[in-house]
């Protein structure tokens, strides 16, 4: 191997680890243990299948207390505004979704100070317009979130801390990055995108495509 392909070797991982993380939405279920007295973010991602098809979407948050049949109303996130209906939740919840935009592809929100009565079911559902050129289509999705709140020595146990901020660990697939996704996603975040380490699983398939990288190279 010569010294210029040793040289092209950190640049073609860095822009295979650009390609696979960067600009990309993936769908993350949300943490479920929240420590009482501190703050956490109940996570709802739903990526638009069509990136290049203008869209707005509206967020509605629903929740359901341990022990209840029936989800009330909570939140909502539309045209850039929020609403906390529920006076339980007045000024207790902080939006920590998609940023400037109603094309929205993250509509997590945040619980500041968790108390014991915030166990439950949490229901999120986007609803979302799709503008094509000649039709407009509409659907709904939604996500369910089961909400256990633990006390804090429960939680230095598990080795939680319960305030995550806006912090995901992208763990599904091949799509493995650790990083603050949803600032990213957001566009808050363009640096966070590259700064994480790795995983093995991403290493090794970027290891065999910048094998066949070089050997592509070596041949012509």
């Amino acid at each position: 191997m010569s010294a210029v392909q040793l040289l092209l070797v950190p640049l073609a991982l860095w822009v295979l680890q650009a390609s696979l993380c960067h600009g990309a939405c993936v769908e993350v279920d949300s943490d479920t243990d929240a420590v009482v007295n501190e703050g956490f973010k109940l996570g709802c991602i739903s990526c638009k299948m069509r990136a290049e098809v203008p869209a707005e979407a509206t967020v509605e948050w629903s929740f359901m207390p341990k022990g209840e049949s029936e989800f009330t109303k909570i939140y909502s996130y539309e045209d850039l505004m929020s609403d906390t209906p529920d006076e339980r939740f007045y000024e207790r919840l902080d939006w920590k979704g998609s940023k400037k935009t109603k094309d929205l592809q993250d509509g997590s929100i945040y619980i500041l100070n968790v108390t014991w009565n915030d166990t439950g079911t949490y229901r999120c559902i986007f609803t979302r317009t799709l503008t094509f050129s000649s039709f407009k289509f509409h659907n709904d999705t939604t996500k369910i979130v089961h909400l256990n709140v633990v006390p804090r020595r429960e939680a230095l146990a598990l080795g939680f801390t319960g305030d995550q901020g806006d912090s995901f660990h992208l763990v599904r697939g091949d799509d493995v990055c650790h990083h603050r996704w949803a600032a990213g996603m957001a566009g808050g975040g363009d640096d966070l995108l590259l700064q994480e380490d790795i995983s093995a699983r991403r290493g090794s398939i970027e290891r065999e495509r910048v094998k066949e990288w070089l050997q592509t190279t070596n041949s012509s």
